[in-house]
């Protein structure tokens, strides 16, 4: 997935902004990203797309499933995890 200028520099100050509480970079992006996304997203597409190692998102993946604003899905034929920010996790007791 290519993204545009705008779009990019949207994920780098979400991340700038999270990283203040703590987060690293490259979660703050994931998050963004995820924000934006229109469909829930696999490990591999969030590194190619970030740019970053598919550890890095892993990582970030269980941070976020731990605060409870990440939703982990599977495609029926499909051995692959997708995410997706969880449906109301800003009008729950989210941590973020």
């Amino acid at each position: 997935m290519e993204l545009d200028p705008k779009t990019r520099e949207f994920l780098d100050r979400v991340a700038r902004s999270l990283e203040l509480t703590g987060v690293t970079r490259t979660g703050g992006r994931m998050f963004a990203l995820l924000l934006l996304s229109n469909r829930a997203l696999s490990l591999d597409e969030i590194a190619g797309t970030l740019g970053v190692s598919k550890p890095m998102v892993s990582t970030s993946a269980r941070f976020y499933d731990q605060l409870g604003v990440l939703q982990r899905t599977q495609r029926p034929g499909d051995r692959k995890h997708y995410y997706e920010i969880l449906p109301g996790a800003f009008t729950q007791d989210a941590r973020v």
